[in-house]
């Protein structure tokens, strides 16, 4: 081999490598572009880590806010929230509010409906008919006056 024939494998071989660079970089972009495409990749898993944090933290302040509620209203609370785009922790302090009170609404419904369900009713033992008597007399009948 002469030295012109070695030249010229050598420039054979660099344009093999060139083109192979270039099939293998379809992007064809530059080494500085590929880096900031690669920090940028980064910068949104992490943000994206920290948003689904803070989404974890959010329903957990919430599911302590609701202790006290039923679970299906824990559940559509829940499901309400990730519907929901909070600008701010003020939008989601506000939510979280109307969330309580809600509940709050919820529980003294469910207390005001069983309200007289506990007294005696016909065919329960201890229930008496009134007869039309002298409500009186059966009083101080039963306190044996």
């Amino acid at each position: 081999m002469n030295l012109s024939e070695i030249a010229q494998q050598v420039a054979a071989d660099v344009e093999k490598q060139e083109e192979a660079a270039k099939k293998s970089d379809a992007n064809g972009m530059p080494e500085w572009a590929k880096q900031m495409a690669s920090d940028i990749k980064a910068l949104k898993g992490y943000s994206e880590g920290v948003a689904q944090n803070e989404n974890n933290n959010r329903v957990a302040e919430l599911l302590m806010a609701l202790a006290e509620s039923t679970q299906s209203h824990k559940e559509k609370a829940i499901k309400n929230m990730k519907r929901m785009r909070f600008e701010s922790d003020d939008d989601f302090k506000a939510f979280l509010e109307d969330e309580k009170s809600y509940a709050q609404f919820l529980e003294q419904e469910s207390t005001n409906s069983k309200l007289g369900k506990d007294f005696p009713k016909p065919g329960v033992p201890g229930f008496r008919e009134y007869d039309g008597g002298n409500v009186i007399d059966e009083v101080f009948k039963l306190l044996n006056i």
